[in-house]
């Protein structure tokens, strides 16, 4: 059993207006010092935005996180993706770093280009407080 065995998932679908939403949290490995510590991906279609459906997705995953005992989240954001970055911000979460060429895109218009993408992680305010 892998690090990967270890994922929740909160997926969401309106089915008249064709919105979706996936949220998945799976811990970064098996080595016990980093047991609180998981890493997350959080997706919605172009027509959820502006509705608060981020906001909502982040705050259960931070309740779900929380819940399973982690202290750190950390996910990466294209760095272009203003709105994820400054939606990340307003839920607590900071930018810890920027990596570059790190993402080849494999399809779609930008195939086969490189992304630079902006770490970001957040502190649990209930576990591994100081």
């Amino acid at each position: 059993m892998g690090p990967r065995s270890h994922t929740r998932r909160l997926v969401g679908r309106r089915t008249r207006r064709r919105r979706l939403w996936v949220v998945s949290l799976t811990k970064i490995s098996l080595w016990e010092f980093y047991a609180g510590v998981a890493e997350y991906s959080v997706y919605i279609t172009n027509d959820t935005c502006g509705f608060g459906v981020g906001q909502s997705l982040l705050k259960a995953l931070i309740e779900s996180s929380e819940g399973a005992v982690y202290w750190m989240l950390q996910s990466v954001v294209f760095s272009e993706n203003k709105a994820s970055i400054d939606l990340h911000g307003s839920a607590g979460f900071w930018a810890a770093g920027i990596r570059k060429r790190v993402g080849l895109m494999l399809c779609g218009p930008m195939k086969s280009l490189w992304r630079e993408v902006v770490m970001v992680e957040r502190r649990s305010q209930v576990f591994g407080v100081d």
